[in-house]
């Protein structure tokens, strides 16, 4: 069996007692959001989590201490199932699956410790919009509403699909640097280290690790990675591509792993998919986690994705280097190119925290450059009112009024 997660997909809704839990009928609606979901059906054994932690927290409650809102990927590979032990097809979206209660959980340790499978966390959190509000959607009945998308709660269970003695976990960090890459490589590991996996490889230089002999596996601990967080860049090394997807496979099936994490952008995400489908081809009882590495912030449902935070903060530098440039000259223009190819998440942010900026262009929002109300004229107006002006502009801004190559490079980004 092999399953794929990512921090997209959905944990298996089943419970003993339906009737125990109920929702209000748009949280019975099916799940609306693009996901990936697991597709494991494995009879479930207890954690042994409450007895490696020595403490009552959840560990997605220490990673976002740590890390923001980095999502529960990290336990996803060990946990998902619900507290009564039930096995479920988690293809089966949002469908009750009956299994008898567990005599060796205690209920109120669960309430202290786990997270049940019937927990949901509310996306969009307003109730009522009017029709002339964004993001409002004509439902069924002819109402209009914002829909109360929801996603599981993340969290450690009670209920875990692979004994983590016989577990042999890889780790391997592909493309560009981000901040907090080796806070994730760190936070794996501790969690691992946690359920009780002894076996954790780190593959050295992305995938190239796989097919390079001059880099072999590390052998990654809690001892190891302990202070890697205190530097930069990957501990484990990057690189960009991705060799023959066979030879990836090959390796992972000779070193006897059963759980890989890949942590990357949408190219590496994209190879681990590859991945995940050739394992599947061969039978083989593999699950890949993939982890999201972007400091645009633009992946739905989590709320910051590592190293956004960073981003911000040097870029808001760089603003307010350019305004003490354009200030400094007469009528001066200070413009600042900022990353977010699709998104101008990072653009925003760090304009509101510099607080010194006059026009914002970013991808999600059309606009013109001549014209009465183009982007020219008002930068005229802004310097014979001021003496200066300062635009900061998404990378990705604009692009629908200029001409789209077709070549994409090998991760998979082009169209610029």
């Amino acid at each position: 069996m092999v399953g794929f997660f990512s921090c997209f997909r959905r944990g298996s809704s089943g419970a003993s007692n339906p009737q125990a839990f109920h929702f209000s009928p748009p949280f019975n609606d099916p799940f609306a959001l693009p996901h990936i979901s697991d597709r494991l059906i494995m009879p479930a054994i207890e954690s042994n989590y409450r007895t490696k932690s020595g403490f009552g927290c959840s560990s997605f409650e220490i990673l976002s201490d740590n890390l923001g809102s980095f999502c529960s990927s990290v336990t996803v590979g060990l946990i998902d199932r619900h507290p009564d032990g039930a096995a479920a097809n988690c293809c089966d979206r949002g469908n009750s699956i009956e299994g008898s209660a567990s005599p060796k959980v205690d209920a109120n340790d669960m309430r202290r410790i786990y997270v049940h499978d019937d927990d949901r966390v509310l996306v969009k959190i307003v109730h009522f919009g009017h029709p002339s509000s964004v993001g409002i959607e004509y439902d069924e009945n002819g109402n209009w509403q914002f829909r109360p998308l929801w996603a599981r709660r993340a969290g450690p269970r009670a209920w875990i699909y692979f004994n983590p003695e016989q577990v042999k976990a890889a780790i391997v960090t592909c493309g560009g640097l981000c901040p907090g890459l080796n806070d994730v490589i760190r936070q794996v590991v501790f969690t691992l280290e946690t359920y009780g996996v002894n076996h954790i490889l780190g593959i050295q230089y992305g995938f190239k690790g796989f097919v390079d002999k001059n880099y072999p596996p590390i052998k990654l601990s809690r001892k190891l990675v302990k202070t890697i967080n205190m530097e930069g860049g990957s501990f484990l090394g990057v690189s960009r591509g991705c060799p023959p997807l066979k030879d990836i496979v090959d390796r992972l099936e000779e070193w006897n792993i059963n759980m890989f994490y890949v942590i990357g952008g949408n190219g590496s995400h994209a190879g681990a998919t590859a991945i995940y489908e050739q394992c599947e081809k061969r039978k083989m009882k593999m699950v890949v986690v993939g982890i999201p590495k972007t400091i645009d912030n633009d992946i739905e449902i989590l709320d910051k994705t590592f190293g956004f935070d960073t981003a911000v903060e040097e870029a808001q530098r760089a603003i307010n280097a350019a305004y003490t440039e354009a200030s400094s000259a007469y009528n001066g223009v200070g413009i600042v190119k900022l990353m977010g190819r699709q998104s101008g998440y990072i653009t925003m942010y760090a304009t509101i925290a510099s607080g010194q900026v006059d026009i914002v262009l970013i991808p999600e929002v059309t606009f013109t450059m001549g014209g009465k109300h183009g982007v020219l004229e008002y930068m005229k107006q802004k310097i014979e009112l001021n003496g200066i002006c300062v635009v900061v502009v998404a990378e990705g801004a604009g692009q629908w009024s200029l001409h789209l190559c077709t070549y994409s490079d090998e991760t998979g980004n082009g169209g610029v």
